[in-house]
C-alpha cells in the first residue's frame, strides 16, 4: 500500500529545536535556523553520522534540511515567514487506503472540489496524540488556557488546513468552514521537551507518552488514551458549563462501558485516587456536590457556574482543575494497574477497596 506524507500546522506553538515524538517530526522556522545555525556538520566523523536524522527529516552536510529525498525550503509553505510565525508544523505517514484515497483524490480538481470540513478534520486529527501528550507535558490546565495551541490544522485566518506531498510538492487543502478563533493566546514553547538529544525524540519514560503512543491496545489502554483526550478537549470549549459537563461525563466513561448513574460511577474511581478511606469520603462527598448540586443545576435548571459560585470566578477555575486533576490521576492508575479488560480491572478495583477498608 502506498504511504504519503503530510503535514499539519500547529498554530501557536514554537519549538527550538526539531523534534521526533512517536512517528511525527515537528519543526518550527526557529528551529529549522537555529539548527542550522548550532550543529557544525563538518563533526560528524563517520558515515552513519553524516546525517542528522529527526524522523522524516535530515540535516545533511550542506546544512540543509531534507525531507526525505528534497530540501524542506523547496515548499512553498516554508518560505511564507509571515503566516509561519509561532507555528510548528507536524510531519508524518499514513497508508493510502481507500479513505484517504478518497479525499485525496478530491484535491486533484480542487478549484470545483468538493473537499468538506469532515475531510480536512478526518486528517488534521491524526495530530491530535501529539497535542494531548504536548499539553500533558506542559502542565496546561484551565488557569492557563491562554497558552493553549490552537487545534490541528487552524491557523489565525480561521481556516482549516493541511498539506500533503505530491510530486515533491506540498499541495494545500482547506476546509470549507471558518472557525471563531476566541482567543490566539500567548502560545507555549517547547525549549525542554527533547529529553533525548541524541535523535531529539521523546524519552519512553513519560506516562503520558507511554499511555498516548504505547504499544498496547486492549481495552483498558484505548480507554485511557480515549479519555486523556476527552480531559483536553475541554480546555478548548468556550463555556465552562460545557466543560463541566463534559469532565462529569468523562468520568463516567471511564468508569463502565455500558450506562451506570453517577453514584456507581464514583464508587468505581474513587479506590484508584484514594490513599486511604478517609480521603476516599472526602471526594467522595466532594463528586456528590458536584453532581448533585452543581451538574443538576447547570443541566436541568439552565443555572451558570458563575452563578452557583456567587461570582467567584476563582473559584470554579480551582474546582474545574480539581476535577481534571482526578481524572488525570484515575487514569494514569488505571493504566498502571496493567489490567487489560474490564473484568481484570473489576478484580483489580476490588482488591483496592479491601485494601482501603471499603465495603
Amino acid at each position: 500500500m502506498n504511504r504519503k506524507i503530510f503535514i499539519v500546522p500547529i498554530a501557536n506553538l514554537t519549538a527550538e529545536k526539531p523534534l521526533l515524538i512517536s512517528n511525527f517530526s515537528l519543526i518550527s522556522f526557529k528551529s529549522y535556523h537555529d539548527l542550522n545555525v548550532q550543529i557544525d556538520v563538518s563533526d560528524f566523523l563517520t558515515e552513519e553520522h553524516k546525517k542528522y536524522k529527526i524522523g522524516y527529516l535530515s540535516l545533511v552536510e550542506d546544512k540543509k534540511f531534507y525531507l526525505r529525498d528534497f530540501p524542506l525550503l523547496d515548499l512553498d509553505l516554508f518560505r511564507d515567514h509571515k503566516n509561519a510565525i509561532n507555528t510548528t508544523f507536524c510531519i508524518f505517514e499514513l497508508n493510502e487506503d481507500n479513505l484517504i484515497k478518497n479525499i485525496l483524490d478530491k484535491t486533484y480538481k480542487y478549484e470545483s472540489s468538493d473537499i468538506n470540513d469532515l475531510d480536512v478534520s478526518n486528517i488534521c486529527n491524526k495530530v491530535n496524540p501529539v497535542l494531548d501528550f504536548i499539553i500533558f507535558y506542559s502542565g496546561i490546565g484551565f488557569n492557563d488556557r491562554l497558552q493553549l495551541p490552537l487545534m490541528p490544522g487552524l491557523t489565525n485566518d480561521g481556516f482549516r488546513r493541511f498539506y500533503y506531498i505530491n510530486n515533491k510538492e506540498a499541495k494545500q487543502v482547506m476546509s470549507d468552514n471558518i472557525y471563531h478563533i476566541p482567543q490566539k493566546g500567548i502560545g507555549i514553547n517547547l525549549d525542554d521537551l527533547d529529553d533525548n538529544e541524541d535523535n531529539y525524540g521523546i524519552s519512553y519514560n513519560n506516562i503520558y507518552y507511554n499511555i498516548i503512543f504505547g504499544n498496547r491496545y486492549d481495552e483498558i489502554a484505548s480507554l485511557c488514551r480515549n479519555i486523556l483526550h476527552k480531559i483536553n478537549e475541554v480546555l478548548y470549549m468556550p463555556s465552562l458549563e460545557a466543560s463541566f459537563i463534559f469532565l462529569m461525563s468523562a468520568f463516567e466513561t471511564l468508569a463502565s462501558k455500558d450506562y451506570i448513574n453517577f453514584q456507581k460511577a464514583k464508587s468505581k474511581i474513587l479506590p484508584f485516587i484514594s490513599r486511604d478511606i478517609s480521603e476516599y469520603n472526602k471526594l467522595s462527598d466532594f463528586f456528590r456536590k458536584m453532581s448533585k448540586e452543581y451538574r443538576t443545576e447547570v443541566i436541568h435548571n439552565g443555572k451558570t457556574l458563575f452563578e452557583l459560585h456567587e461570582g467567584k470566578s476563582e473559584d470554579i477555575i480551582k474546582e474545574l482543575n480539581k476535577i481534571r486533576g482526578l481524572l488525570i490521576k484515575a487514569v494514569v492508575n488505571i493504566y498502571e494497574s496493567k489490567c487489560d479488560t474490564y473484568d481484570d480491572l473489576n478484580v483489580y478495583r476490588e482488591n483496592l477497596k479491601n485494601t482501603l477498608g471499603i465495603n
